[in-house]
């Protein structure tokens, strides 16, 4: 049977990933420099820079920052192709419930939304984001234990858990000269979990994605 339509949209996230990794490296290569613990640091740091870093107008160093429209395209490219993800979640579990569609919505709308994080409402974005994303992980866990994907559901909390650290020290600022690296190692777990998930969903038989 030839693959449809939506079970090659399934590619979709996989090429987001990769196109950000490759816009994010060009975007700090273009970053002037400056960051929270060095102002005076030349070019982009990544044990003290953050990825939010390259999304400003301009620079902790004061200088103007071209590398935020590469960081804007770079960001909006991977979640909209996460949002994709999340539509697909619900296939790997072949029920339709009103789980799944909890899983499927509430992905598609934390990941939306993340997009706006170039905006002002940065801290916000994090917040409605975060809330709609941890709803989608918890139905997402409790379909995983039901199925028996432990793989998935062990790599899965442990991603959740490191994002979750993550908010914990942004908000309160208790370890803050460690975020900038924990966010990176954060960010990787997460689209390694995303990215196998992802693979497990291509995988299915092609008639499973139109299931749910």
């Amino acid at each position: 049977m030839k693959p449809s339509f939506s079970h090659n949209s399934l590619l979709l996230p996989f090429f987001a990933i990769a196109t950000f990794i490759a816009l994010y490296i060009l975007a700090a290569y273009y970053y002037p420099g400056g960051n929270d613990a060095n102002k005076a640091q030349v070019g982009f740091d990544i044990l003290q820079n953050y990825w939010c870093d390259l999304l400003g107008g301009q620079a902790k160093n004061g200088a103007p920052n071209p590398s935020r429209p590469i960081a804007i395209v770079a960001m909006i490219i991977l979640f909209s192709g996460l949002a994709v993800f999340w539509y697909h979640v619900p296939n790997l579990f072949n029920e339709n419930k009103t789980s799944n569609r909890i899983i499927r919505w509430c992905g598609v709308i934390s990941m939306l939304t993340a997009t706006l994080l170039f905006t002002p409402y940065h801290d916000p974005v994090i917040n409605i984001a975060g809330l709609f994303g941890i709803i989608s992980f918890v139905a997402t866990f409790i379909a995983l234990y039901k199925f028996r994907y432990r793989g998935l559901l062990a790599l899965g909390i442990f991603a959740l858990l490191m994002c979750f650290i993550n908010y914990i020290i942004y908000f309160s600022g208790n370890f803050i000269s460690l975020l900038p690296v924990f966010q990176k190692v954060a960010f990787i777990i997460c689209l390694t979990w995303i990215s196998i998930f992802n693979y497990k969903l291509y995988s299915l038989p092609n008639k499973q994605t139109q299931y749910n």
